[in-house]
């Protein structure tokens, strides 16, 4: 999370031009989301996606990079990817909070859900701020 935004104007532009190459041409998928997970400032559901969702980032990765659109996020697997909803932002933990999600996580129920259309946003990290530059549908 970059403040101000490492990307211009420009890239903006660069980056809807690719997904609106990219995206039409790719299908829809599931996301069945399955756990909450602490991370050192936020709470968030984790789940898994079909593999439509892996195409997907694969290809805009290397367009964007072929468009030179600036990318500084790192992926803990180049191939596979999870879904990461953030839920809450905190400045600390307590040991109570996070037993408390501990007990939780194991009771995550929310059925998959089908996602058929991919938007192009910018905003900050609470997206107070949010702009949608575009929304592309994926093919059934």
């Amino acid at each position: 999370i970059q403040d101000p935004p490492n990307f211009s104007k420009e890239d903006i532009k660069k980056a809807e031009r690719v997904f609106s190459e990219v995206i039409p041409f790719h299908h829809s998928y599931q996301v069945s989301f399955y756990r909450l997970l602490l991370f050192k400032n936020n709470l968030s559901l984790i789940g898994t996606t079909d593999p439509a969702l892996d195409e997907i980032v694969l290809d805009l990765d290397k367009k964007l990079r072929d468009e030179g659109v600036p990318d500084d996020k790192i992926y803990a697997n180049s191939q596979y990817f999870f879904s990461n909803m953030t839920l809450a932002r905190f400045p600390s933990i307590s040991k109570k909070f996070r037993q408390k999600v501990e007990e939780l996580s194991s009771q995550v129920k929310i059925p998959p859900y089908k996602v058929d259309t991919i938007s192009l946003v910018t905003g900050n990290a609470a997206f107070t701020n949010l702009n949608i530059i575009n929304t592309w549908k994926l093919l059934k």
